[in-house]
């Protein structure tokens, strides 16, 4: 898997074809996850938690404030933070 990270999100790719995304709002110092997308056949794997995490990770590191718009965001946050 391969997560390349613009200005719209984080997007994953496996052997180049788009199989999930975050649609995230970037901000000076926030980063709003507004969905969290995966292909319908590769649901049940992980790949949204590996999305969020990694969204989460890096806004950290960046000191941005975490607004999960998202309700799998909202979720996973309550779970592992």
């Amino acid at each position: 898997m391969e997560l390349i990270r613009n200005e719209k999100g984080l997007f994953m790719y496996e052997n180049g074809e788009e199989v999930g995304k975050a649609i995230c709002r970037y901000s000076e110092d926030a980063v709003d996850i507004l969905h969290v997308i995966v292909k319908p056949e590769m649901r049940g794997n992980g790949l949204a938690a590996v999305l969020v995490e990694r969204v989460v990770d890096d806004a950290e590191k960046e000191n941005k404030e975490i607004i999960p718009t998202c309700s799998y965001a909202r979720a996973w946050l309550k779970e592992h933070k």
